[in-house]
């Protein structure tokens, strides 16, 4: 690991990660994502010589890639980051500064129905569906590690408006049909295992990229934000609903410090 470093293997890694192979699959953007999983295991250092690799161009190149490319290649690279916040404090800000809390929710999120957050918030009156009410269910299941809960509608503060995400936008974008030659159709057609595979992994880096971090909560928590996770929470299971519940968890630990 150390002689990759030091024959400047991780750039030629971030470059196989951004171009591909030349005949234009996805295969060679998986073998480099996964073998920079290898690479960073467990360790600050070498985590340090990814996000610093190439003058600060490898977490660019990780947000482009989340954001344009297949899932098989996404499902990588968001393992990726999560693998990288858990382990560098520094890492987790220097990602919510790259916005790479963006593609990561719009793979989380492209398939929820919005409607029925936009009915409750035009129209007025009692949600059918907030996050205490999941909270507390999730709780009347015997889900015992959940003992804070939030109604919903807070919204983080003191960033700025830049901190805040605007959910819709995010499943209207171009880059959800993906870029380069994966487009709309291409992700329709993937099969639900691959797309649970996603959301999963996507879960887990949000649940990462907030620990202790109040830059990266404030961009979670807004009400669209809660919404589309008690969402998850009510329809999903297992490790899925579990990455959710942990990434609210976070953002209510962060938040008993900074109201």
């Amino acid at each position: 690991r150390k002689v990759i470093v030091e024959e400047n293997g991780v750039s030629a890694l971030f470059r196989l990660l951004k171009d591909g192979n030349c005949g234009g699959s996805c295969e060679g953007q998986v073998a480099a994502a996964t073998a920079l999983i290898w690479f960073a295991e467990g360790d600050l250092e070498r985590c340090r010589a990814i996000t610093s690799d190439n003058h600060n161009l490898g977490l660019p190149i990780i947000v482009q890639v989340l954001g344009e490319s297949s899932m098989s290649v996404q499902i990588v690279v968001s393992e990726l980051v999560a693998k990288i916040a858990e382990v560098d404090a520094v890492a987790r800000e220097e990602f919510g500064r790259e916005n790479v809390l963006k593609p990561l929710i719009s793979c989380l999120i492209y398939d929820i129905d919005m409607d029925e957050y936009r009915k409750y918030h035009s129209g007025g009156g009692k949600s059918s569906l907030n996050l205490h009410s999941v909270v507390q269910t999730a709780k009347n299941r015997n889900y015992d590690y959940i003992d804070h809960s939030n109604n919903g509608t807070s919204r983080g503060s003191g960033s700025g408006s830049g901190s805040n995400i605007s959910y819709h936008k995010l499943r209207s974008s171009s880059s959800l049909g993906g870029g380069g030659n994966y487009s709309k159709k291409d992700r329709e057609n993937e099969s639900p295992e691959v797309k649970e595979k996603l959301k999963t992994k996507c879960a887990l880096a949000l649940w990462k990229l907030c620990e202790n971090s109040l830059m990266n909560c404030q961009k979670i928590a807004e009400p669209k934000g809660l919404f589309c996770l008690s969402k998850m929470i009510e329809t999903e299971k297992g490790e899925l609903r579990f990455n959710c519940l942990m990434t609210i968890l976070e953002v209510a630990r962060v938040a008993e410090d900074n109201p």
